[in-house]
């Protein structure tokens, strides 16, 4: 979910030999950025331009996934009510044993500042991924935590969901 500049397909299509993936992402301007430094997977890559804040992304894809990765996406979409929709709906379509893995930037849950919309506590996503119906959730990672100077590039944490 949210390709971006395709750092991440990168890393999971040349570390995994065989696995494919599909990229989803809203912006047509990502998949410019993505697709000559994913050019040497062409075969195992598709690209969908979904709206994940929107009702119907899941339909879109090409088939079902046994895994849902994301990083540095959920938050851009402005809402907890749009992050808590991406879990359920992953959850929907994901098959038993399934695994969805979220990093994203947070809001710290002793933070007394406001952050936009979109970071929400670590606390808070671990309780979506539950209300969605992940039986197995756990948070992974919590990198460059600073309470006391938030920044845009720091509290990110990764999180996993399995079906």
């Amino acid at each position: 979910m949210g390709i971006g500049p395709g750092y991440l397909a990168w890393e999971i299509l040349g570390r995994i030999p065989g696995v494919s993936y599909e990229g989803v992402d809203f912006s047509e301007a990502m998949f410019a950025i993505a697709r000559p430094r994913l050019a040497e997977f062409e075969g195992r890559i598709v690209y969908t331009q979904a709206d994940l804040a929107g009702e119907a992304w899941t339909a879109r894809l090409s088939r079902q996934p046994n895994a849902i990765v994301s990083t540095w996406a959920l938050h851009d979409l402005g809402a907890e009510a749009h992050i808590a929709s991406v879990y359920r709906r992953a959850r929907a379509v994901l098959p038993v044993g399934g695994l969805l893995l979220n990093g994203d930037f947070v809001k710290p849950d002793e933070s007394s500042f406001d952050y936009e919309p979109g970071r929400i506590t670590p606390s808070r996503h671990k309780e979506l991924l539950r209300a969605a119906g992940f039986r197995e959730v756990e948070r992974l990672a919590y990198l460059e935590k600073d309470v006391a100077n938030p920044t845009s590039a720091n509290n990110y944490a990764c999180f996993a969901g399995i079906v």
